[in-house]
């Protein structure tokens, strides 16, 4: 059933200790099955120089925690923050289907204590789209222009695209009180149409408008006709307390959500963004 790997990491755990003198600690957990974690980091010059954990859980929770620790230490800050599941469980040389959701527990604890390193040392530069997998157009040119705009500006942030249904998501609309959701979440809780047909021909039939202010960044058929049709739910969302993706969420504040903002809205939020890095 489990890897000979797997069973290593769970019979003799790597890093599995309580830090007490730690620069930043993040937790996550799992409601469905009881599992529970916290990671805590020590870091020098960017670099996780000392990381451990406390675990409560199965032996693929315990297994893929010790792994976690076991990538992210010596790593740089940046570096640990995109490790991702699928890593983790390659490196673990595979886990059982039921098991899989346990290697989110790690990742979300190991990039909320990054977060609170970042947020506690005044060093966040966080950009996060909050949309589908994979991305639909909307969210694929949003995560495009704020990736090209970031290099343009010399800004160095780090920049995710989350789906909407990740655990990381999940944990952060329950820490939050937030509900998100896309167009068709929305039509389903306000008992509303929505042209599935429609949106997927707008989608296919995509020509380039040269006069469009996103053409080009624009490879990923998104058109101002898309977001017209969907504008009603980003509407209907915002009356049943919805946040509907595409969500662009900057240093844990949200900016947008819905459709793709404008050009100068982009610069603008990246320029706060670049203007607080230097005065930090």
């Amino acid at each position: 059933m489990y890897s000979e790997t797997v069973k290593e990491h769970f019979t003799s755990p790597q890093n599995a200790y309580e830090m007490l003198d730690s620069d930043a600690e993040g937790s996550a957990g799992d409601p469905a099955c009881g599992d529970a974690l916290m990671f805590f980091i020590k870091v020098r010059e960017n670099i996780i120089t000392e990381i451990s954990y406390l675990v409560f859980g199965c032996c693929a929770s315990i297994a893929t925690s010790s792994m976690t620790s076991v990538m992210a230490k010596g790593k740089s800050l940046e570096e640990a923050a995109q490790i991702t599941e699928e890593d983790i469980i390659e490196a673990l040389d595979g886990l059982p289907e039921n098991k899989v959701h346990c290697s989110n527990l790690g990742i979300g604890a190991l990039r909320k204590a990054i977060y609170n390193y970042w947020k506690k040392t005044k060093m966040i530069r966080n950009i996060v789209i909050i949309g589908t997998e994979p991305k639909c157009p909307r969210c694929e040119l949003i995560f495009d222009v704020m990736t090209k705009k970031n290099v343009e500006m010399g800004i160095d942030a780090n920049i995710y695209h989350l789906s909407y249904l990740s655990d990381e998501v999940k944990n952060y609309a329950q820490a939050s009180g937030l509900v998100f959701g896309t167009a068709k979440d929305v039509a389903r809780l306000a008992a509303m149409e929505i042209d599935n047909e429609k949106i997927t021909d707008v989608i296919d039939n995509f020509e380039t408008d040269v006069t469009c202010e996103f053409n080009q960044y624009n490879n990923c058929k998104w058109s101002m006709e898309l977001d017209n049709l969907l504008k009603p739910y980003e509407e209907k969302a915002k009356e049943i307390g919805v946040v509907m993706t595409p969500v662009i969420i900057i240093n844990d504040e949200i900016k947008y959500q819905g459709s793709v903002p404008t050009i100068s809205q982009i610069d603008e939020w990246l320029l706060e963004l670049k203007k607080s890095n230097k005065e930090e």
